[in-house]
């Protein structure tokens, strides 16, 4: 996030918080963070998260197909407010509804931005009718909303 110079990192699944720490921790990035807050400990995550980077953090909670585009909404509305993103972690759905975060993703970046995927796997479990991850990123490639950087 650094290389970038991302000074709003976004992320979707924040689970136990794993990836906030990582995109919070040393750097002086704000994480702007979608999740639906299902895990029994998602709550004291969250909140270890904000008492270890307090300010740093602006959380929505609920479904990503209904509040990243929310952000969206923020974003054309009041961008010093609500910034728009720099640098994004997908890993929310898994499944068919992995597509729509991905758009969300590039609906709520500047021109530019970083958009890093996980789960982009071959797995079965990644890929379930062949509409997983995997699947949404060649979608995104082939419908030039994204670029590929990655180098194998």
């Amino acid at each position: 996030a650094s290389q970038v110079g991302a000074g709003t990192v976004c992320e979707v699944g924040f689970n136990a918080g794993h990836g906030a720490v990582a995109l919070l921790h040393g750097l002086q990035t704000k994480l702007v963070e979608f999740d639906m807050m299902a895990m029994p400990y998602s709550y004291l995550s969250r909140f270890a998260v904000e008492h270890a980077y307090p300010g740093r953090m602006r959380f929505f909670s609920g479904r990503s197909q209904l509040t990243i585009p929310n952000y969206a909404g923020l974003i054309a509305a009041d961008p010093e407010s609500n910034p728009p993103c720099d640098a994004w972690l997908v890993d929310g759905d898994h499944g068919k509804r992995a597509l729509l975060d991905m758009q969300a993703a590039v609906n709520t970046s500047r021109d530019g931005a970083l958009i890093v995927a996980d789960d982009c796997s071959l797995l079965p479990r990644h890929n379930v009718g062949g509409q997983g991850v995997m699947a949404s990123w060649r979608k995104m490639l082939e419908r030039g909303h994204i670029v590929e950087h990655f180098q194998k």
